[in-house]
């Protein structure tokens, strides 16, 4: 591997340990059943207003 290859291969692989050990944030999923509003949506080609 060429060096500037294998540095730019270590950069990537550091930046993703950092990621990965210590996140900025943390994402929070909750299941949850939702309904769109079908009023915005035209009636023959079911697509949004403009």
């Amino acid at each position: 591997m060429s060096l500037p290859l294998r540095a730019w291969v270590k950069t990537i692989h550091n930046d993703m340990v950092e990621t990965w050990e210590a996140p900025q944030h943390y994402d929070l999923y909750v299941p949850a059943i939702t309904w769109h509003a079908r009023f915005a949506y035209d009636k023959e080609e079911d697509r949004p207003l403009q």
